[in-house]
């Protein structure tokens, strides 16, 4: 660090009060600069736990007008939904147009469900490319100023899930099949 003295001189202030009032401006500031590395660093950080969580982090803008779009997707969009986050993002496509047709009604009625500003919530299937993907969005929405609001929210991959647990209703359903045409009587006794 270098200091440069200069003779300057106030009215009741001697130079070594003068001196010290400019090291701690000079301190005050690195001390700032200091501090916005660290807050860039931090919302860098942010910004690289956003990218890599297993989810699709997204903020959806509905306008006063009626049109919307995507304002931001994460980029794991393309790897979670097989969709380009660019198409979506632009405008090129629709979400809705990936929704497995079996599904659409369900999408609509939870988009139309959430209206007084509530909790988005839906599951149901998206389908790009022959692939089907199960997924559970979910979303807050947030009126502005000018009348538009802004959904954030979170997409996730829950496709292990449904397999999980379509395996099971068909386990159930083999053992209850089993039961059922058993050429012998099944009692179940309860001691108590």
């Amino acid at each position: 660090r270098s200091f440069r003295f200069s003779s300057i001189r106030t009215h009741n202030l001697p130079i070594v009060k003068v001196f010290a009032i400019i090291c701690y401006i000079r301190h005050s500031s690195e001390m700032a600069r200091m501090q916005l590395r660290q807050g860039l660093s931090r919302k860098h950080s942010m910004q690289e736990v956003v990218d890599h969580l297993p989810a699709i982090v997204f903020e959806y803008t509905i306008f006063s007008d009626g049109a919307h779009e995507f304002s931001y997707l994460s980029p794991r969009c393309e790897e979670i939904l097989g969709i380009s986050r660019q198409s979506l993002l632009s405008g090129a496509t629709s979400l809705t147009s990936y929704v497995h047709p079996d599904d659409r009604a369900s999408f609509r009625e939870s988009t139309i469900a959430s209206e007084p500003l509530q909790e988005w919530k839906w599951e149901g299937r998206v389908e790009c490319n022959g692939k089907i993907t199960w997924v559970e969005a979910s979303g807050v929405p947030l009126r502005q100023t000018d009348g538009s609001i802004i959904v954030s929210g979170i997409i996730t991959d829950i496709s292990i899930r449904k397999a999980l647990e379509q395996n099971q209703r068909q386990i159930e359903k083999q053992y209850r099949d089993l039961i059922e045409y058993l050429p012998l009587a099944v009692a179940i006794c309860y001691e108590g």
